[in-house]
């Protein structure tokens, strides 16, 4: 890699994390943000219950629309304050995902 002027640090080929692993890494990121801390057990909880059994141990990088739906339409009718909250956190953990570079292109959220 050096010999063809990419720096190995930035150019090797990067594992990429789960989406149950990026939530709890902005869970613990974000934690002293809160108000209290019940407010960051919500958080966590919300994706914990509605989108870890589904798409928690997904690669980040492999989650588009269809994976989203699959966890909001469920709750969406009967639930849907929840559902609200569950879509802004997985938004929040896509965006991070993204900026970290383990995404590319639109949050699937948005489009929604």
């Amino acid at each position: 890699m050096a010999k063809q002027g990419l720096n190995p640090r930035f150019n090797a080929k990067r594992e990429i994390p789960t989406f149950a692993e990026i939530a709890q890494q902005v869970h613990i990121d974000r934690l002293p943000t809160w108000k209290n801390p019940k407010h960051g057990q919500h958080w966590i909880n919300t994706l914990r219950d509605n989108a870890f059994p589904k798409i928690g141990r997904m690669p980040v990088d492999s989650i588009g629309q269809p994976e989203v739906l699959m966890c909001l339409s469920p709750i969406w009718t009967e639930k849907h304050e929840t559902a609200k909250r569950l879509s802004q956190r997985m938004k929040v953990v896509l965006d991070v995902a993204k900026s970290k570079g383990f995404r590319d292109g639109e949050n699937p959220i948005t489009a929604i």
